[in-house]
């Protein structure tokens, strides 16, 4: 009524308090949008113009009022776009609406193609889709069940294919996957001790477990898993995180959307923020690697060099530091393989002045 009456000041002040207790109020979004536009503070007019887009992209009130906001603020070609609801979802802050939105114009199929890209390597966002699901399954538009099914079976088929590249090319594919690691020096052992010590859990636990999801299949085939076993355990884990996260869009979908509202107004300081820290993280992690890398500089030794010394009168003691799967059936002749952990022990029976050649990844 006060906003009929144009006393947009008081109208205003009495929407912010009715946003403050339930802050997924479509209609008060949109008269506090109206409110502002007429007080002409713009920026304000479009924020609170978006939260109503993205509780209810449906609305074509909503839009207008977005367009009106934005002419306000001389943006006039975002003017013109906005009016119309398919060219603001091309906005990244309505990423979760736009996702239910493209599942339900393409269907399961996309859904599936997805998942499986993303499981090949691809950096398609899975993870998202598979919430969009969720959330738009609970609304009677999706089977979730069916989304569910869909996401084990395209995750099952991708890592299929990496178990069989592990199967038939061994170490060199977990070694080409490690390559995009930060510490790509470590990565093989440590994934290898990882799923040596761990066995069948952690197949079913690799999805969750960042970046060990993308090396667990090659390293399954490896190790010589029998194809049956590791389906069973494989789909497991992938159907483990489909329900996680199809089943949080399912329960949390109109929550995720307050979240994306929310993250309209802080999402530029939390990103400049996680920015900041992932930039130092990064950097300190590369500056230890450096320092590693000069203090661990010692000289290498070519296969056929190895050779002539060890057919010499006085041969190197050759200890290999390999894991059982990654050294397969292959190794230097005559070396001792010897686990890191116990390499310090081992080395106490070695005469001092003994040549000591080291083979490792």
């Amino acid at each position: 009524g006060l906003a009929r009456l144009h006393r947009s000041e008081e109208a205003a002040a009495l929407l912010a308090q009715v946003l403050a207790s339930d802050p997924t109020d479509v209609r008060a979004h949109r008269l506090l949008s109206q409110c502002m536009i007429e007080l002409k503070r713009f920026k304000d007019a479009l924020r609170e113009a978006n939260a109503a887009i993205a509780l209810d992209p449906t609305a074509e009130w909503s839009f207008r009022l977005r367009s009106a906001a934005l002419l306000g603020l001389r943006k006039r070609r975002a003017a013109i776009a906005a009016t119309d609801p398919s060219e603001s979802f091309r906005n990244g802050a309505h990423r979760l609406l736009s996702m239910a939105e493209f599942i339900l114009q393409h269907g399961y199929i996309v859904l599936f193609v997805v998942s499986l890209i993303g499981q090949l390597g691809a950096p398609v966002p899975a993870t998202p889709l598979l919430l969009a699901a969720g959330a738009i399954a609970k609304e009677g538009q999706f089977s979730l069940a069916a989304a569910i099914a869909i996401s084990v079976g395209a995750s099952t088929l991708g890592h299929l294919v990496w178990y069989q590249a592990g199967r038939i090319r061994g170490a060199a594919v977990l070694r080409l996957i490690c390559r995009i690691s930060i510490e790509p020096d470590s990565c093989v052992r440590r994934t290898e001790d990882f799923f040596a010590r761990h066995g069948a859990r952690a197949l079913v636990a690799a999805p969750f477990i960042p970046g060990f999801g993308a090396v667990a299949p090659p390293l399954a085939g490896m190790s010589g898993m029998p194809l049956a076993r590791f389906i069973l355990l494989d789909s497991l884990g992938s159907l483990l995180w489909s329900v996680v996260f199809a089943g949080f869009g399912f329960l949390a979908g109109p929550e995720l959307i307050v979240l994306v509202h929310l993250g309209l107004r802080f999402g530029a300081w939390v990103g400049l923020a996680a920015g900041i820290a992932l930039g130092v993280w990064l950097g300190w992690k590369i500056a230890q690697r450096s320092a590693v890398t000069r203090a661990a500089q010692v000289p290498r030794i070519g296969p056929d060099d190895l050779r002539s010394r060890l057919d010499s009168d006085d041969p190197p003691v050759v200890v290999d530091l390999r894991g059982d799967i990654t050294r397969g059936g292959e190794s230097v002749p005559g070396a001792y393989p010897v686990a890191p952990r116990d390499l310090p022990g081992w080395a106490e029976g070695v005469p001092r002045d003994k040549e000591i050649v080291v083979a490792c990844d």
